[in-house]
């Protein structure tokens, strides 16, 4: 009994550190994302990116068009 109580607190210390490093980790990945959004943001990259979505859509469409 003595072993398996021992095997289990070592097998719930070693789950404890995973779910510490993983929070951790979602820590610096929100703090990474907000970071990003704002650097989006200032840049106005979203709009380049609706520009750059139109675009491709207007070339296949022409592409399209010239196959006709």
């Amino acid at each position: 009994l003595k072993e398996r109580l021992r095997k289990s607190q070592e097998k719930e210390r070693a789950t404890e550190k995973r779910v510490k490093d993983t929070e951790g980790e979602l820590f610096r990945t929100k703090f990474s994302l907000q970071k990003l959004k704002k650097i989006s943001e200032a840049r106005h990259l979203p709009e380049r990116d609706d520009l750059a979505k139109k675009l491709v859509s207007a070339e296949l469409k022409l592409d399209d068009t010239e196959r006709r």
